[in-house]
């Protein structure tokens, strides 16, 4: 006899194949989101160095220009395609 009520608890769902212009914009996003991060991460660095030495900001590094995310990109989507 089959389970009353939700037959979805606990059943895995399955996605829909994605289309190749939601793969690229996927990697684009991861991307860019993997860049962001980094200079998130250098900017902590900069101002805690600044912070230590007393010294004042002067620049901070640069963001990550759209240039660089696509190469980031091209990147990934290389590595994917490799068998």
């Amino acid at each position: 006899m089959p389970p009353t009520g939700d037959t979805n608890t606990g059943a895995r769902t399955h996605k829909m194949a994605q289309s190749g212009y939601e793969i690229r914009y996927n990697i684009l996003r991861d991307a860019r989101d993997m860049l962001f991060q980094e200079w998130i991460l250098k900017c902590d660095i900069h101002r805690r160095n600044c912070d230590l030495a007393n010294k004042q900001i002067d620049t901070m590094p640069g963001a990550p220009s759209v240039d660089e995310i696509i190469a980031r990109a091209e990147e990934l989507y290389d590595f994917v395609c490799r068998k």
